[in-house]
């Protein structure tokens, strides 16, 4: 979802973060504020303004609103599903492949979920540490992108970098390489969790599509983009697990209520609303 206000300051929410199933964010279309005790009018940030509660910062605060567009990710094709040994990050300032050998040499971190300890790079360190392009003469570019990660079947889920960046929601989605000490071998050799869900957003096997041409970011007449693949698209399921008919990449969460993201992540993709 893209907030955009009078002045065409723009953000993108993800659909994923604020759906009380996954990522259940608070957040509010605002008419009125309370200060003092009094509740009033927004005065000059017009009628109106998103919110997001628990930010670090307030850079999701859209004042004077003006519209808000509700738009889907471009679809990738599925490859067919299978594990995968790698997974690309391109159309950053370096792009980049990694497998599980180059992953573990990264920085890694522990997440523990219920009885689970995973442990892996957060995926906005892992985006973060390739470069990230954004506009330095536009306040905030950074919170107009959002993640695209692709599994093996198509299966496709989007992140918004607002949500991940750490000055504002600073959410720590892991991409896992063992889970209580052990590979993840049959969700692929990597998957993303997204631990602060109510129901699992988990992303396996990354691997990415023939050619290199699955990543891609649009930012209206722009275009950069993140993508973890290898030679074949595989969106990411937030958690990703084994994939099957019901779980097609085009449900989008809806044929697929709980999320469960089949194994192979594929690709990952940094586009621009």
């Amino acid at each position: 979802m893209v907030a955009t206000g009078s002045d065409g300051y723009r953000v993108v929410y993800s659909n994923g973060e604020l759906n009380p199933n996954f990522g259940n964010k608070p957040a509010i279309i605002a008419i009125n504020e309370t200060v003092g005790g009094t509740s009033a009018p927004l005065g000059a940030d017009g009628f109106a303004r998103t919110t997001a509660p628990g930010d670090v910062r307030g850079g999701r605060y859209v004042s004077n609103l003006a519209s808000l567009n509700v738009v889907q990710a471009p679809s990738n094709p599925s490859q067919g599903g299978g594990k995968s040994t790698s997974f690309t990050v391109c159309q950053v300032a370096q792009n980049a492949i990694f497998n599980a050998s180059s992953l573990a040499a990264l920085p890694q971190n522990t997440l523990t979920v219920g009885s689970d300890v995973y442990t892996g790079v957060y995926l906005w360190d892992l985006i973060n540490s390739l470069g990230i392009i954004t506009d330095p003469s536009v306040k905030n570019d950074i919170l107009s992108l959002y993640v695209l990660a692709t599994g093996s079947d198509g299966y496709e889920v989007a992140f918004s970098m607002g949500e991940l960046n750490p000055l504002f929601g600073n959410m720590s989605d892991l991409v896992a390489l063992t889970l209580n000490g052990q590979p993840i071998d049959q969700n692929g050799f990597a998957r993303i969790i997204a631990p602060n869900d109510v129901k699992a957003r988990t992303l396996g096997q990354q691997s990415r599509q023939p050619g290199g041409s699955g990543c891609r970011l649009s930012r209206r007449g722009r275009s950069g983009a993140l993508h973890l693949g290898n030679d074949d698209p595989w969106l990411c399921r937030r958690w990703l697990h084994d994939v099957s008919p019901a779980k097609d990449s085009r449900a989008r969460g809806l044929i697929d209520p709980e999320r469960e993201y089949g194994d192979r992540l594929r690709a990952v993709f940094l586009l621009a609303a």
